[in-house]
């Protein structure tokens, strides 16, 4: 039977206890957090999955995606309003701003920290919190320039539809890269995949606002870079309360887990 040399490693030992923060650098044969009682194995093991992990989290972000589901609801009505403004300037603006408030809220919510050393989303989670502060921005400027003016966004409406569909696009792509690592953590392996293909989306429409390859997509894909925009808002509704589901399931498996581990 080979001999098999295990060795410690000096960085896990200065991972935090995922449940208090506690620093367990100094812990040496304790079996469970002096602060709390978590077993240390569980904030030291190597697994990632969703169902170990801190549960208070799972439910907070399983709350922002919920947020950000009923934010594309509105959403879908702000779209009908930049397309059709039946209700006139200053209602159309309260409605884009409120949804863009919304949105980047559940943003924030979502990529709160998970407390795991290494962080390996750290990345994800910092360029979905920049997507958030955009929307956030934009939504609150256009909420106060309505409170100030009833005739809303005056000289600045014609370039409004662009700015959205920017942030809007920023925002989609941190979203998805960001929500398809949580669905492999939680073990819902097909959807990362389709969620890899949606990344397709605001790709595309990245790629119409370049000179020649705007032009060049623009024959090829006919009139797909402006449908597909559209379809993304019902689509990422749907993964929304999925994941959400899934994240507030996984908390109450985490719990048991926890308790078993002692």
């Amino acid at each position: 039977m080979p001999l098999v040399l295990v060795k410690s490693d000096p960085k896990a030992r200065e991972k935090p206890c995922l449940r208090c923060g506690y620093s367990l650098r100094k812990l040496l044969d304790s079996r469970n957090c002096p602060e709390c009682g978590l077993s240390v194995w569980v904030s030291l093991n190597t697994n990632d999955s969703l169902d170990w992990s801190r549960p208070e989290w799972l439910r907070m972000i399983s709350f922002g995606a919920l947020l950000m589901a009923a934010a594309q609801c509105l959403g879908l009505l702000a779209a009908i309003v930049l397309i059709y403004p039946i209700w006139g300037p200053w209602i159309s603006s309260w409605i884009i701003g409120l949804y863009l408030i919304s949105l980047g809220a559940g943003m924030v919510i979502l990529s709160l920290p998970e407390r795991r050393y290494p962080d390996r989303l750290k990345p994800h989670r910092i360029f979905l919190l920049i997507a958030a502060s955009l929307h956030l921005l934009l939504g609150l400027s256009i909420s106060a320039y309505a409170a100030a003016d009833r005739s809303a966004l005056g000289p600045y409406s014609f370039f409004l539809p662009f700015f959205i569909e920017i942030i809007l696009l920023i925002g989609a792509l941190a979203t998805l890269l960001y929500l398809r690592k949580l669905a492999h953590r939680l073990g819902r392996h097909r959807l990362s995949k389709i969620m890899g293909w949606l990344l397709l989306i605001p790709l595309l429409k990245f790629i119409q606002y370049s000179p020649f390859l705007g032009l060049y997509l623009a024959s090829q894909f006919f009139g797909l870079s402006t449908l597909l925009p559209w379809l993304y808002i019902p689509i990422s509704l749907g993964i929304l309360i999925y994941l959400a589901l899934g994240f507030r399931h996984a908390a109450k498996e985490a719990e048991v887990n926890w308790a078993r581990a002692g």
